[in-house]
């Protein structure tokens, strides 16, 4: 919240060594290192930001918006009075009860929501920020496009910051006002990839088709006057359970596949902290969000190789990490830099104006390709894509899904340029360790793969 924001440099020091209760400039540098490490280890950071609310509990004493002004800082009630809250429960991204409500409709609240997200930035050099409570911008009875929203997008300072809304209803999805700035969370993501793998008997008939339109990037809810890198893939459901706990004890296979789908669909994957090696709760109930603790060791020599669960998925995410580094080309094209060229594409005008896409070779379809899949997806078990490149000699890419229990045999499509082979980057049937092919078991285009059941297979294009 925004009175509280600056308690983040707090409590980031404390994980650098800071003690508590050291200087204000202390805290600062310590949060700045942590930032200044996962920068090195090649890792963007974003801070979680509720900037609809506060935790104030109306103590006039404490230095704050209660203490300095607060009918002009918070929503007040029928009678004028504000309504400050203590204790109360965590619902749609907002502590509804336990939180006191800002007057977004203000323009001095505005300014102080914009410094505070103005100063993590400037001080602690944070990539963007993740708004959970964007959804409430707007405020009771507001226009449906927030200006405060608006001015987050369009603010100077904030030019280069990610911007990412979290929503908390899946028909919400894309729906949020975005100017070609503000990146959406995507939940429809998730219940695709999960429903594509479910168990018999509890798949939907129409799961390849949603399987289909998550690889495109959700283009169906995420799509309208949006690029693809727009849509954050998220594969926890909504109620935030580890991805290893929403499967079959020890499923590696299927943990494998989740984490495979979002790492070639169009958009950016987001993977929740624990779920790159496979964390389980082990039964037990939710933390309170931003209290989850967890067992790092399995990141470093002996603890890695301790942990066969955490080692399998770990190998699997880093190939698959690996590939989407390697194939920017492929999976994140460079987005248009001009005004003219976001009008020609119909892109960052608003809110909602058509879809970014159509097909491949469509005057608003410049900045990249898409998966084009192969025969009929409705009721389909096994779902099977190829992403073409730009330029033919770079290579494309195939990927296989099949959610029957039965193997499959693939056909690999003819290779885009002569003398070039297919090599598997992923098998999620296969030990991740020799799931890539050495250069001696290429396989031609036009070749026959076996894919197990409930499996997932991806191959990338290169030279023979």
């Amino acid at each position: 919240s925004p009175p509280l924001l600056g308690a983040v440099p707090t409590a980031a020091a404390a994980a650098a060594g800071v003690p508590w209760g050291a200087s204000a400039d202390a805290c600062e540098a310590g949060a700045r290192q942590i930032v200044r490490s996962l920068h090195a280890a090649g890792l963007a950071v974003l801070v979680d930001a509720r900037v609809a609310s506060t935790a104030e509990d109306g103590d006039a004493q404490v230095v704050g918006f209660a203490g300095l002004d607060s009918p002009s800082y918070y929503r007040t009630n029928d009678v004028g009075n504000v309504q400050f809250h203590g204790g109360g429960a965590y619902s749609a991204g907002l502590y509804t009860t336990a939180a006191s409500m800002l007057d977004l409709s203000d323009p001095m609240v505005h300014e102080a929501v914009l410094h505070s997200l103005r100063r993590l930035q400037r001080s602690l050099c944070v990539d963007g920020f993740r708004v959970l409570d964007a959804w409430a911008l707007p405020g009771d009875g507001g226009p449906a496009i927030s200006p405060l929203s608006e001015a987050i997008a369009h603010d100077p300072e904030l030019a280069g910051a990610r911007l990412v809304v979290q929503p908390w209803a899946l028909d919400r999805v894309g729906t949020f006002a975005h100017w070609g700035r503000w990146s959406e969370l995507n939940p429809a993501f998730a219940n695709a990839a999960h429903s594509f793998f479910a168990p018999p008997g509890t798949r939907p008939g129409n799961a390849a088709a949603m399987a289909a339109d998550a690889l495109r990037g959700s283009r169906s809810r995420v799509g309208n006057a949006r690029f693809p890198y727009q849509g954050i893939n998220y594969l926890r459901l909504r109620d935030e359970t580890p991805i290893a706990d929403s499967v079959a004890p020890g499923d590696h296979r299927l943990v494998k596949n989740l984490l495979l789908l979002a790492y070639v669909a169009r958009g950016a994957p987001w993977v929740a902290m624990g779920d790159e090696y496979g964390f389980s709760r082990g039964g037990a109930e939710r933390a309170h969000p931003g209290a989850e603790i967890m067992d790092l060791s399995h990141a470093t020599g002996g603890g890695r190789a301790g942990n066969e669960f955490a080692s399998e998925i770990l190998g699997h995410v880093e190939a698959l990490a690996d590939f989407r580094r390697r194939r920017t080309d492929l999976l994140c094209p460079i987005p248009p830099q001009t005004d003219a060229d976001l009008d020609a594409a119909g892109v960052g005008a608003g809110f909602r104006t058509h879809d970014y896409g159509g097909k491949p070779g469509d005057s608003k379809w410049t900045y990249g390709s898409e998966w084009a899949f192969a025969g009929e997806t409705e009721g389909s078990q096994c779902l099977v894509a190829q992403l073409s490149p730009a330029k033919p000699t770079s290579g494309g890419a195939f990927v296989a899904l099949n959610g029957g229990e039965g193997a499959v045999r693939v056909a690999l499509p003819a290779n885009s340029t002569p003398g070039m082979v297919w090599r598997r980057v992923a098998d999620t049937a296969m030990p991740s360790a020799v799931a890539g092919l050495g250069s001696g078991d290429d396989l031609p285009g036009g070749g026959a793969y076996v894919l197990q059941g409930r499996a997932a297979v991806l191959f990338e294009e290169g030279s023979a």
